[in-house]
């Protein structure tokens, strides 16, 4: 928000988490959009911090910011679906279609997209068939919501499963992308595994610049909505809230996506 106050900012729109007091302070100062932490479920969707499901006060943030499209997380939590057995696959599939169900019903004017979430090694946190490219072919499919791709979230779960990222991420239903997230995928300190929401590495550009090169060759359809992650709110990410990070993540992004409105270089001659 410093750097929209202060002139300084290459982006036009502001990623907010659902938290009142951080929408009303962005909106004050540049255009913003809301990222809902609606999770799936069998029971239906669920918000992961807990709130109780209110789709009027859904409906009334989609109204008042500039958000395109209603965003659910494909969650299939692993102590519900057992990673051994085989009904499993299609129990999570069904599930995740109800949801889709539900917020068509709540919201029928609204265009809905599903993001791909980490499964670590395992099956931890999340079933890996929820992350997989059939699955969200299927989902798209059926239920023709739009793809939101997180990169990061990719290719902590390709790390994780011992999946190549470029076969993954080459075979996303990127017809149907509407968002994308672009993220940094570090260990910290202290710890052993990766984690999304950190400084951008050569890797993490990498797998940025792959995806630019999918969308040039007509492979993968132009987001509505890029968005850089990084840090967060509250005490567990002040750690990772370097402003210089944000500012050259940033730059470097922006020069990346306006690489995609300047003619491609044929052969040399």
């Amino acid at each position: 928000l410093q750097f929209f106050a202060q002139g300084d900012s290459p982006i036009n729109l502001i990623k907010c988490a659902w938290f009142n007091d951080w929408i009303t302070e962005s909106q004050a100062i540049a255009p913003s959009y809301v990222h809902f932490p609606l999770l799936t479920s069998p029971d239906g969707l669920i918000i992961d911090d807990g709130r109780q499901l209110d789709w009027k006060e859904i409906e009334q943030t989609l109204q008042s910011t500039h958000c395109h499209h209603l965003n659910i997380h494909a969650f299939a939590d692993p102590k519900i679906y057992a990673i051994d057995d085989p009904s499993s696959p299609r129990r999570i599939f069904e599930s995740t279609l109800r949801c889709i169900d539900q917020a068509r019903s709540a919201l029928p004017e609204t265009p809905i997209i599903v993001e791909n979430v980490v499964s670590r090694a395992g099956g931890k946190l999340c079933h890996p068939y929820a992350t997989q490219p059939g699955f969200f072919h299927d989902l798209i499919q059926k239920s023709e919501c739009g793809l939101l791709l997180d990169t990061a979230h990719l290719r902590i779960t390709c790390l994780e499963q011992g999946w190549d990222w470029i076969e993954i991420i080459e075979s996303m239903p990127l017809h149907a992308l509407e968002e994308w997230h672009v993220c940094g995928c570090q260990i910290p300190e202290r710890d052993t595994v990766f984690y999304d929401s950190m400084p951008m590495t050569a890797e993490d550009w990498e797998i940025t610049v792959h995806v630019l090169k999918l969308i040039r060759r007509n492979s993968a359809k132009v987001p509505k909505i890029v968005a850089l992650e990084y840090g967060g709110i509250g005490g567990k990410f002040e750690w990772r809230t370097d402003p210089e990070v944000i500012r050259d993540d940033l730059n470097s992004l922006k020069a990346l996506l306006d690489s995609l409105n300047q003619p491609a270089k044929g052969p040399p001659t």
